[in-house]
């Protein structure tokens, strides 16, 4: 007998707290989806996707049709194809689909979705002790740059260097993007004080920001470095900074960072971050 699968958005603070606790409890690695269902602020894209009356899964809209997809680790072909009718109806024209590996990859190996794009993520974790532990070992470059304390008048000037940062990773035009909407990201950042910048000569040449929050734990994100300034240690200048900062408030750091960039995996682990499972990203059309 076939399971009845019902997927439905989740309104209520009960069913979001039941959702919170299913995300927790299976160890979800994907950071926007805790922090979206764990915020105060009504998502309103959330949906809990049942089989028999048990919550099996979670789908977030953090951002139009960027979905996030947790599920649980008993899932049979016939889920997958059900969740897939839904996702198809609701996000029709495109969509892009996060979540670890082993949730995201059976959609493409049974031929339930047909990706545009995937790319695949180490998912790094790194705790205090361990910084601290590891920091001593680290050389330091002599390259003159510097940090300041950011005030909201600096967004501007550093929407253009974010704006740099999301063409390379989106791999897309940097005329295409929405500057205002970036500078007012970034303002928002600034306010909460996790962006981290360096400049040479009062021009901004490195930034680091924060993409998610949960608990004691923040994902660290849009860690970029002008293409110029690159090889020259002020990767890990900007990094140890930025952690140093970030470590005053929370315990542990997390990262998804692209299984090809070796050269950022190689940073990251020199800092004491460890692999810690795999995510995958799937552009739908």
């Amino acid at each position: 007998m076939q399971d009845t699968t019902k997927i439905h958005t989740l309104r209520s603070k009960k069913s979001r707290k039941r959702a919170l606790d299913f995300l927790t409890h299976s160890e979800c690695k994907n950071f926007y989806l805790l922090e979206g269902v764990s915020s105060q602020k009504f998502p309103p894209y959330l949906y809990g996707i049942y089989s028999d009356g048990k919550l099996r899964g979670i789908i977030y809209s953090r951002n139009g049709p960027h979905l996030h997809l947790h599920l649980d680790q008993i899932i049979n072909t016939h889920l997958y194809a059900d969740i897939k009718k839904f996702l198809l109806s609701y996000f029709s024209s495109s969509f892009l689909l996060f979540g670890e590996e082993h949730i995201i990859a059976p959609f493409i190996h049974r031929n339930l979705l047909p990706p545009k794009k995937i790319r695949n993520y180490h998912f790094m974790r790194l705790d205090r002790h361990s910084y601290y532990r590891n920091i001593n070992n680290i050389l330091y470059s002599n390259a003159r740059v510097t940090k300041k304390t950011l005030t909201v008048h600096d967004a501007r000037p550093l929407s253009e260097l974010q704006a740099h940062y999301e063409a390379e990773e989106l791999h897309i035009d940097e005329q295409q993007l929405d500057h205002h909407k970036i500078t007012i990201a970034l303002v928002h950042r600034i306010k909460l004080d996790t962006l981290t910048a360096l400049y040479d000569r009062n021009i901004p040449v490195a930034i680091a920001s924060v993409n998610a929050r949960f608990q004691a734990t923040c994902q660290i994100g849009s860690v970029f470095v002008l293409p110029e300034y690159r090889n020259q240690g002020i990767g890990t200048i900007l990094l140890k900074t930025h952690l140093e900062k970030l470590l005053h408030h929370y315990t542990t750091i997390v990262l998804f960072v692209d299984i090809h960039n070796h050269a950022a995996i190689h940073l990251y682990q020199k800092l004491g971050f460890y692999k810690n499972g795999r995510l995958m990203q799937v552009n739908v059309e």
